[in-house]
């Protein structure tokens, strides 16, 4: 896929013109497309043309994602516009197969499927058939008696439970009844049904979780680290160096797995180490906001070398590996207990010392959530940035044992 991008300024007839960024992909001029740039008022010289690069690498990275999304997600049939009455023609595979369509616009592709495949497991386990059979009262039954779904085997396709697994937690059964749900909003939406006919399905508001994560110390974060790098062994793929790097880049800048995978050498600034930075795109990220984060200057200068050695996308295939068998397996290796006071340590341990180091460093505690990109509104950025001063400096005061290793 080949993507067009320059800037031209958008002109609206009786309003001032706005910059912005206009492309077209693979050579269709007919389809020529504008996204306005945001937070350049002010800007000028190189700090102005280094927010456009960044706009613009943020951009082609998000076109790529969707597209890649579109061509590996199985194909739905989707009605034209102003034929919503004939949703309600269809069975419930097909409005379930349009429901996964409509729902990859605005969630991962990763996400999607856990959503679908909650959905199906209520859908066989109540014996629904119909969208009539869709009844609070049994779906809640249904839910109430669903337990673990360990390595039992499959039937007709489906995994099935291991004789003797334990009842799902409530959190677990949350997430089915919100599956349900909002698959029944969808219901609505699409003119099938006249009200959602799980409204007053319960969802628990206090749950406590069942495996509460907890963080790695900076001495164990060393051990692993080094133990790994020094690793012969390959897990899902990754041999003990690229786990090793795995594991700092997510301890050094608090990334989620599917951010991870989502990083290209693209997403790299690193001409100057005291404010070198990443870039996500926001088709990557939890809270779907565009996002740059400020390096630690000694593994910026690390990464460098590195990344000649690295394919085009950082880490190919993460997204679909099991980060919490390669944990699982190096903490042990490192006899490093995966279990402390009652804390499981897996890969997502390393966003939690992320933040533990940053307070540890002296930031403040607003400029730790401000840079963990927390959910709120304090936090959430309205639109790509760089990283500020002060999350430069939080990052560089941040101890990083370890890192001579690499």
């Amino acid at each position: 896929m080949e993507i067009t991008i320059w800037e031209a300024p958008f002109k609206r007839k009786g309003c001032e013109p706005k910059p912005a960024l206009r492309y077209y992909i693979d050579g269709n001029t007919d389809d020529k497309r504008t996204v306005l740039l945001k937070g350049i008022e002010g800007l000028t010289g190189e700090a102005r043309a280094v927010e456009v690069e960044i706009q613009k690498r943020s951009l082609i990275a998000t076109i790529k994602q969707k597209k890649e999304i579109e061509k590996n997600y199985v194909k739905r049939v989707v009605p034209k516009k102003g034929e919503a009455s004939e949703h309600k023609h269809k069975t419930l595979s097909e409005l379930l197969a349009l429901f996964a369509e409509d729902s990859t616009h605005n969630r991962g592709i990763d996400n999607v499927k856990h959503l679908v495949s909650r959905i199906e497991r209520v859908i066989q386990e109540a014996r629904i058939k119909t969208v009539a059979d869709m009844e609070t009262g049994r779906v809640q039954k249904a839910i109430g008696k669903m337990t673990a779904r360990f390595a039992g085997g499959k039937k007709n396709g489906t995994p099935k439970p291991k004789v003797g697994a334990p009842p799902l937690s409530e959190e677990s059964k949350n997430h089915y009844r919100k599956a349900m749900r909002r698959f029944g909003n969808f219901l609505v939406e699409k003119g099938v049904v006249d009200k959602n006919p799980l409204v007053g399905m319960i969802v628990s508001k206090s749950v406590k979780m069942t495996r509460p994560r907890g963080a790695l110390t900076a001495t164990e974060m060393e051990t692993l680290t080094i133990a790994t790098y020094r690793s012969e062994k390959t897990i899902e793929g990754l041999d003990g160096k690229e786990r090793a790097w795995l594991y700092r880049l997510a301890n050094l800048t608090g990334l989620r797995r599917k951010e991870l995978s989502a990083l290209t050498q693209a997403s790299f600034f690193l001409d100057d180490l005291g404010a070198a930075f990443v870039v996500l795109p926001n088709s990557s990220t939890k809270n779907r906001e565009a996002a740059a984060l400020a390096l630690h200057p000694q593994m910026a200068e690390k990464l460098r070398d590195w990344l000649m050695t690295r394919p085009a996308t950082i880490f190919p295939g993460l997204a679909g590996k099991k980060t919490w068998k390669m944990v699982r397996d190096d903490l042990k290796a490192a006899k490093i207990p995966e279990l402390r006071n009652g804390e499981k340590r897996d890969f997502h341990s390393f966003r939690h010392a992320f933040g533990t180091s940053l307070q540890m460093a002296g930031a403040p505690q607003a400029l730790a959530q401000k840079m963990l990109r927390h959910n709120s509104p304090e936090m959430t950025q309205r639109y790509f940035r760089k990283p500020d001063g002060a999350e430069h400096a939080a990052v560089s005061r941040m101890a990083v044992p370890g890192l001579e290793v690499f």
